[in-house]
């Protein structure tokens, strides 16, 4: 048996094997692919190529979000109006300019028309502390971002402080105390003309 009869038979038609072969033909180049998507979208994308290239090419859906997050160069659709790219990219980059340390954090966008539009602007998760979940009206304004993004690390910090629990049965304090911190942040900001 020869290698085109071999291929044939065992590798043509077989999706495990093909993908294999996907897997090693295109070892280099999504070995710099993996780089270059971790050192923009962070925690985001899995830490081994391995794990990577699982999900390149097993895991479509999975794949197809972290690429569209990863390429999204301007917002399309029902969210064209909003200024600010939806984007991890994006949340990162603003994160960089003001200061703000995104390590250990998750960054989520959920892209839901339905949100456009309702004032929800994110989410600090107390399921998963150290994950942050964007909705459509956050990226209205640069400074209704960096709110946003402020605010919500406010609440990730306040999980890891006191536990999700305690957090959530005093929601309405530490809201308050959320909400008063971004305020000075802001305030601090425009003193200086940073925004």
């Amino acid at each position: 048996m020869n290698y085109e009869q071999w291929y044939k038979e065992y590798v043509e038609g077989h999706p495990e094997a093909e993908t294999n072969e996907k897997r090693v033909k295109n070892k280099s180049a999504d070995r710099k692919q993996h780089e270059e998507y971790r050192k923009i979208l962070g925690d985001d994308v899995p830490e081994s190529l391995e794990k990577f290239q699982e999900m390149k090419y097993n895991k479509f859906e999975e794949w197809n979000k972290e690429k569209g997050l990863y390429r999204n160069t301007g917002n399309r659709g029902a969210f064209s109006s909003l200024p600010e790219r939806m984007s991890k990219k994006h949340v990162k980059e603003i994160a960089h300019e003001f200061g703000i340390d995104l390590k250990g954090i998750k960054i989520n966008i959920d892209i839901n028309e339905e949100l456009l539009g309702k004032g929800y602007m994110g989410r600090a998760d107390h399921e998963e502390v150290g994950s942050i979940t964007f909705f459509p009206d956050a990226f209205s304004s640069k400074e209704e971002l960096l709110r946003t993004l402020y605010h919500e690390l406010q609440h990730v910090g306040q999980y890891k402080e006191h536990g999700p629990e305690y957090v959530q049965n005093n929601r309405v304090r530490f809201e308050k105390m959320a909400y008063s911190k971004e305020m000075a942040f802001i305030d601090e900001l425009k003193k200086e003309g940073r925004i």
